[in-house]
């Protein structure tokens, strides 16, 4: 029996190839079987957990018995994969087994070995900590050994959009509007919570704009900004970036990481900079899509171009307050507080909030606060 196998780039597609009929035809039926209940995306994950299986035990599928998948399940639960990985391989062979074995009780004895238990309270190797997150000075080195104005593009996206994979993946032009300055500020759809986020490019904007213009001179511009290397109207695939973000760390620092690390370092920054009073920790949330009770607290009343604005000044702007700005937020203030008289409760609890934050701005190094954020009130 070989080793488990992990996919590289279209290898699973040139293996599925090689396989006798009889065997692709069982797992195009488990395939369509998946689809039934979940994504092709999410489908063809499960697709490729059958070639491992496939790969690793080396037999035709009709030739697959109780020791060849004891075998297997050893090899697996050996294997570099993390626990939760292992768990799903495990789900979608026996799955599939009984699928394909009408007489599966009989011939793997029910699956009732402790071998084919899966991995209680699994841990991934992949945990996020304070001691992987990366640095801004590891980002611009990796923004420096990286020479593709693709590439370049899209790590700044993933890191000053605090976004998620997928979110850069399925970027498209018309997202970002016509700019704003030194900006590309827009909402965009978060893919877990499923509302809007506000989102700012800065950095980002100098390479997305270098990258359309080379797009244009060349033909390749298409729906999606970073589209895949052969259709222009298909987001670039997953492997493509797990393979580049794994050399280009490993050339820049030393050592691998995956590209989910850019949004949890931008994350990071954000406890930092609301620790120190320089960000909300409500448009913190607002901003990485994390929950959708930020409307529901302070800036439930803010409209989210107004968020887009104090993410400027938050994250953009590290000057400490002017006098003249302190004078001209405390007029605010004052004009607030007879205004106070006329509003509800609700309001009158919002307005004290903010009386109490601009307040200790007097004794703390801290952002330019928003115009807007007050005369909205």
């Amino acid at each position: 029996m070989k080793d488990m196998h992990k996919f590289g780039r279209g290898e699973y597609e040139n293996y599925y190839s090689t396989l006798p009929k009889a065997d692709r035809d069982l797992i195009d039926l488990y395939f369509d079987r998946c689809l039934e209940g979940c994504s092709k995306n999410k489908a063809t994950d499960m697709k490729r957990n059958l070639l491992k299986f496939r790969i690793a035990t080396n037999k035709p599928f009709s030739d697959i018995d109780l020791k060849v998948v004891k075998h297997f399940v050893t090899l697996l639960k050996d294997s570099s994969y993390t626990d939760n990985t292992k768990n799903e391989i495990l789900v979608h062979v026996l799955k599939f087994l009984k699928l394909v074995f009408k007489d599966w009780v009989e011939r793997f004895e029910s699956f009732e070995s402790p071998l084919f238990k899966q991995i209680k309270e699994p841990k991934s190797k992949r945990e996020i900590t304070e001691k992987n997150v990366l640095s801004k000075d590891d980002i611009k080195k990796m923004l420096l050994a990286e020479h593709s104005t693709y590439w370049k593009a899209f790590l700044m996206c993933q890191y000053e959009g605090a976004l998620r994979t997928l979110e850069v993946r399925t970027l498209e032009w018309d997202f970002l509007g016509k700019g704003d300055g030194e900006f590309y500020s827009f909402d965009l759809y978060a893919t877990k919570t499923k509302s809007k986020k506000p989102i700012v490019f800065h950095e980002a904007k100098k390479w997305l704009d270098k990258l359309r213009e080379e797009q244009i001179n060349t033909g390749q511009e298409g729906k999606y900004i970073f589209h895949a290397k052969n259709n222009l109207n298909k987001p670039v695939d997953r492997g493509t970036i797990s393979t580049w973000m794994r050399k280009l760390s490993k050339k820049a620092l030393g050592y691998e990481v995956w590209s989910y690390l850019l949004r949890h370092s931008r994350a990071t920054e954000y406890k930092k900079l609301i620790k120190n009073n320089v960000m909300s920790k409500d448009n913190a949330l607002e901003t990485m899509g994390h929950s959708e009770k930020m409307f529901d607290k302070i800036y439930s009343h803010v409209k989210k171009s107004e968020i887009r604005d104090m993410i400027k000044e938050q994250i953009y702007n590290y000057d400490d307050m002017p006098e003249e700005k302190k004078h001209e937020l405390q007029k605010q203030i004052d004009d607030l507080t007879k205004k106070q008289e006329q509003t509800d409760e609700k309001w009158g609890k919002i307005l004290d909030y903010h009386l109490k934050e601009v307040n200790k701005a007097y004794g703390l190094k801290v952002k330019n606060r928003t115009k807007e954020m007050l005369k909205n009130l």
